[in-house]
């Protein structure tokens, strides 16, 4: 851990920012001017994926249950907003990129906002989950992945976090955290005597960033 950074902002970083960032390098292979549209981007992994796309000369669209907490990621990075409650984003997303469509997905949602966040790729869009918490089946047009050449690609980070490349990837997270390029976002931290608080808090919408239990 590098001198300088607190121990509840190094928790944070290695599965947020850690997943983050496997999704959008190792995975998406994003690039400089591309569009990515991230689905849940209050959440912890969301928070991690506008900041790092931000850095990575990305436009940067990010869904979310109130504009509130959306607007509060403006500073990190994040350009455009779209509240989920209003409705499916593809129209909206697609009318952000004048038409075009976004060319990278990072889905922390899953359900039917996957197949919804799909929909507003581009033709070759590449499409990353990283995690369920919307309701329904995971079901995707599969047919329309193979007539428009998108990429559906799972990222499950723990699995791998041994592996030298994923290694690297967390080591960076953590010195540009040490240096202020990177930003822990913590909602709220609880004593681990609050443990049921934590856990009650960490499951309510309209979070921003991660709960953290601190000794």
């Amino acid at each position: 851990m590098p001198d300088g950074l607190d121990m509840a902002s190094a928790a944070v970083a290695v599965v947020g920012f850690g997943t983050a960032a496997d999704a959008l390098f190792r995975l998406a292979q994003v690039q400089p001017g591309e569009v990515v549209v991230v689905l849940g981007a209050t959440g912890g992994v969301g928070v991690a994926a506008v900041q790092l796309a931000h850095l990575a000369g990305a436009r940067v669209i990010g869904t979310g249950s109130n504009v509130e907490s959306l607007d509060r990621l403006r500073p990190l990075g994040l350009n455009d907003v779209l509240v989920s409650a209003e409705g499916p984003i593809t129209d909206r997303a697609r009318a952000l990129t004048g038409g075009r469509g976004a060319d990278v997905l990072i889905d922390t949602v899953g359900g039917a906002a996957l197949q919804d966040g799909i929909d507003a790729l581009t033709d070759g869009g590449r499409a990353i989950m990283v995690g369920r918490i919307g309701p329904g089946k995971h079901t995707v047009d599969a047919y329309q992945l193979m007539i428009r050449r998108m990429s559906l690609i799972g990222c499950m980070f723990g699995p791998i976090l041994d592996q030298p490349e994923v290694s690297h990837l967390v080591d960076d997270v953590l010195a540009r955290m040490a240096t202020g390029e990177l930003t822990a976002v913590i909602d709220e931290r609880f004593p681990l005597s609050r443990a049921v608080d934590a856990h009650r808090r960490a499951e309510e919408r309209g979070r921003l960033g991660r709960v953290v239990m601190v000794p």
